[in-house]
């Protein structure tokens, strides 16, 4: 079943954090461990969809999909088109090469399907940041603008970015572009610290997401630091 992205539905933060261990199932876990699961879905639902890949949520039980649509209604509001399904295990056991081109992962944070390996550890600085500032906002429905403000800004510079790289390119100046001055340019006015992580972040979305490729000259330099 795939669910549209519509007019977001406000919820309590706390909410969507308990209802990922409420029930018969899971009688005995703290509220510490329901925290840790839904960071790590979390985190593999941010940067599955703003590096633009078809996801696949496996959810057994029904009570918990709306949860979620509301969830990703609002905090993908203002930015990301994102491509999101979900579904119950055993249709997706019977279903696997229906979504072989899906990053797949349950709700116990288990990734079943990942070919590009987006999900590693190593590649989710930026995206663990984001979540972790959801986490430790205590009122609820602040919680959820925050990280949906931080989700609308990595999409609006990178967006920014992507058009400016298409624009040196027609002109034939990509490799007179000062990239300290162009990244400085691009935050001037945000309230962030541009730092090599999320230089590289905003890269990573700019080639999968908006498609446009970056310049060889440029990725030497950044991922040789």
């Amino acid at each position: 079943m795939c669910y549209q992205l519509q007019k977001p539905i406000l919820r309590s933060k706390t909410a969507y954090i308990l209802v990922l261990r409420k029930g018969p199932s899971y009688p005995s876990s703290s509220l510490f461990d329901q925290e840790q699961t839904f960071a790590y879905i979390f985190v593999y639902i941010l940067r599955s969809c703003i590096l633009n890949k078809k996801t696949l949520i496996l959810i057994d039980e029904d009570y918990l999909k709306q949860h979620f649509v509301n969830f990703l209604k609002f905090i993908f509001e203002y930015s990301f088109q994102i491509d999101v399904n979900i579904e119950k295990s055993e249709n997706y056991k019977q279903n696997k090469k229906q979504f072989k081109n899906y990053v797949v992962f349950d709700l116990d944070g288990i990734v079943l399907h990942d070919n590009d390996k987006l999900l590693s550890q190593k590649g989710m600085k930026i995206e663990k940041m984001i979540i972790q500032k959801f986490l430790s906002e205590i009122e609820p429905k602040t919680s959820l603008i925050v990280v949906r403000n931080e989700i609308q800004k990595a999409f609006e510079l990178s967006k920014s970015l992507s058009n400016r790289i298409e624009g040196y390119k027609k002109n034939n100046v990509v490799d007179k572009v000062d990239l300290k001055n162009l990244f400085e340019n691009l935050i001037e006015g945000q309230n962030i610290k541009i730092s090599l992580s999320y230089t590289k972040f905003l890269i990573e979305i700019v080639e999968n997401y908006f498609k446009t490729e970056i310049p060889m000259v440029w990725k030497f330099f950044l991922y040789r630091v």
